[in-house]
């Protein structure tokens, strides 16, 4: 069940990355085909990066979710090494057909006040990087997780978030996650509720306390009820 999950989620990520790479225009070749700095160093660190990474996260978010079919706290705390692992390792081992021929190279870095995802795109004489920039955190209502939108770019080209609202809701649609739109300082934020008693849960409610970004870091807190 959490690889099924895993799979969807990321297949969800792909698509909203997909939809942006229509507004790149002719114009802009050149700041296209420049890769944006954090993809370069994490893309760097592959090398010396684990391979069992990525089957230590697929660990995490089972025991995360034996955790939770327990009335009681449970928490997570999962690595952008072991993201960076599972992309790189485990995705086209266990799910090869998860990606379009057109997208490679999924990658995430995390810093305390951001997470970053790109991936490679090619398509005739597109190449680039296409990333985001987001900003996640817990809004007041119960389960719902903000993503607020800072940036798009393919290469170091920038995007304006606005243009790519619908192609986005379009994808999350798709990947069975509807969301909701608001504004914060400019910025689009896409709002996602959790459900309350996830199927794979026993029934349990399920209520998400603590979503923390640090240093390569995700961390996540909650209960069950």
């Amino acid at each position: 069940m959490a690889r099924r999950r895993i799979h969807r989620y990321v297949v969800l990520a792909l698509l909203l990355i997909v939809a942006v790479l229509a507004l790149i225009g002719a114009g802009a070749w050149w700041s296209s085909r420049l890769t944006p700095a954090f993809y370069a160093k994490v893309v760097e660190r592959d090398a010396s990066r684990p391979a069992n990474e990525g089957d230590e996260l697929e660990r995490r978010l089972l025991e995360t979710r034996n955790s939770a079919r327990r009335v009681g706290q449970w928490r997570m705390v999962v690595t952008e090494d072991q993201i960076n692992s599972w992309f790189t390792n485990n995705l086209p081992r266990e799910f090869p057909d998860a990606m379009p021929d057109e997208i490679s190279a999924p990658r995430v870095a995390i810093t305390p006040d951001r997470f970053q995802v790109g991936c490679r795109y090619r398509s005739g004489s597109i190449d680039t990087i296409v990333s985001l920039d987001l900003k996640l955190y817990l809004t007041d209502e119960p389960r719902v997780v903000a993503a607020q939108l800072r940036s798009v770019r393919a290469g170091r080209l920038p995007i304006p978030p606005t243009q790519v609202l619908q192609p986005l809701a379009d994808a999350a649609r798709r990947g069975n996650a509807p969301l909701r739109w608001l504004q914060a300082g400019g910025d689009p934020v896409a709002l996602w509720t959790l459900p309350e008693r996830p199927a794979d849960l026993g029934g349990k409610r399920l209520l998400l306390e603590q979503l923390e970004l640090a240093d390569g870091q995700l961390i996540l807190r909650g209960r069950s009820e």
